[in-house]
């Protein structure tokens, strides 16, 4: 029987029927893991981690059986409005994932999709791309498929969001994930009932479809 995948979360519940992807805050590296995580500077703290401190963490972590990519890591125009040092340390994260051969990066994208589409087409990233609390359009995540292998992640919020049910609709659902992220009073549970009412399926079915992505990124 397949898990539950929450592809981004800061805060695990280690529920026996749940797997999920811990987002390490590079603040607070720690070498214990008992769940598939990722590491990155987050652009808000890109002024309280020195870059190299993190390359030499994440260069030792990444041989853990349980480190699965990087981040989260982007660009953020709403919170920090210093673009040029945030593009700066986002794409020496790129560069650094492709010299260190890890092929998920999860990625902080707001108000900025043009500027990480720039980033990581100048970077020439080839791995999966995973933009995380995704809630644009349709057309601008062809725009990102068209150049990168591109997936999603939604969480409790946007799935009630009115326009969610569009995307939902217009999107090719392999490239979908379910997500928590910072909420500590989301369940995945939930996320799933609300994601596979809009897809007019059942949870059975959106577990299995999830489920089948994860392997594909896992096992690549």
């Amino acid at each position: 029987m397949h898990k539950m995948i929450n592809i981004h979360t800061h805060h695990p519940s280690y529920g026996p029927d749940i797997l999920e992807v811990e987002i390490v805050d590079a603040r607070q590296i720690r070498t214990d893991y008992s769940t598939p995580f990722c590491l990155g500077i987050h652009p808000w703290y890109i002024e309280e981690v020195d870059f190299l401190n993190f390359k030499e963490q994440i260069t030792k972590l990444k041989s853990h059986p349980l480190f699965w990519g990087m981040g989260e890591i982007g660009l953020d125009k709403f919170r920090n409005k210093d673009l040029t040092k945030q593009t700066e340390i986002f794409e020496a994260q790129l560069l650094l994932a492709k010299e260190l051969g890890i092929n998920n990066v999860q990625i902080h994208c707001v108000k900025a999709f043009n500027e990480c589409f720039s980033s990581l087409k100048s970077v020439g990233f080839k791995g999966n791309i995973i933009m995380h609390a995704f809630h644009s359009t349709p057309q601008l995540l062809k725009q990102f498929q068209r150049e990168f292998n591109t997936y999603v992640s939604m969480g409790e919020s946007i799935l009630k969001m009115e326009k969610t049910q569009v995307l939902l609709e217009k999107i090719n659902t392999d490239y979908l994930f379910l997500e928590t992220d910072d909420n500590k009073d989301s369940k995945i549970e939930n996320c799933y009932q609300l994601c596979a009412q809009k897809m007019n399926i059942n949870v059975d079915q959106l577990i299995t479809l999830i489920s089948s992505n994860y392997n594909r990124l896992t096992n690549n």
